[in-house]
């Protein structure tokens, strides 16, 4: 009489197959290096209103790069002195840069500027020609109705959190 089982009982860990042991191991430190890198790199900001609502909207959550530079044209978090809240703003001079907003539209160094993130055909409240300060950035927001554009500004490059990278909540859309 042939038994029914060729092999005694082994566990199912002694039976696994030799590749699993290094397969399992290097996801684990993959997923460490990735909660590291963006614990380090990024920063969850949850979107204090809808000034930038083309891209974001109030309630959103957002991964901010706190490494990276800050360029024109970017939607940027920045902190502003004496307020416990955060801002979101996009950046349309840096310094030295001569900045006018009339009816044409903003003008950087007296060249008009395409805005397509702009929301509406308003540019907002006309403001004088200014240089933007060394070290400071000047931001505005996408709807320039906002009630949130007396947020907006000139902003000290020391209170840059950093640019807005994705939405990672709520998902689609």
């Amino acid at each position: 009489m042939q038994p029914l089982i060729d092999r005694p009982f082994t566990s199912r860990w002694s039976r696994a197959k030799p590749w699993m042991l290094p397969v399992v191991l290097s996801l684990v430190v993959l997923a460490a290096i990735f909660v590291g890198v963006t614990f380090v790199v990024f920063d969850m900001v949850t979107v204090p209103d809808d000034a930038n609502r083309e891209k974001i909207s109030k309630g959103d959550h957002i991964m901010v790069n706190t490494r990276s530079t800050v360029d024109l044209g970017e939607l940027i978090v920045f902190e502003r002195p004496g307020a416990d809240t955060i801002s979101i703003g996009r950046v349309v001079a840096a310094g030295a840069d001569l900045v006018q907003v009339g009816e044409g539209g903003l003008l950087l160094n007296g060249v008009p500027v395409a805005e397509p993130y702009l929301l509406g055909d308003d540019p907002g409240p006309p403001i004088d020609p200014f240089s933007v300060p060394d070290g400071s950035v000047f931001v505005l927001a996408d709807d320039r109705r906002h009630q949130a554009i007396e947020t907006m500004g000139l902003v000290p490059l020391d209170l840059v959190v950093g640019t807005v990278s994705f939405r990672f909540w709520p998902l689609g859309g």
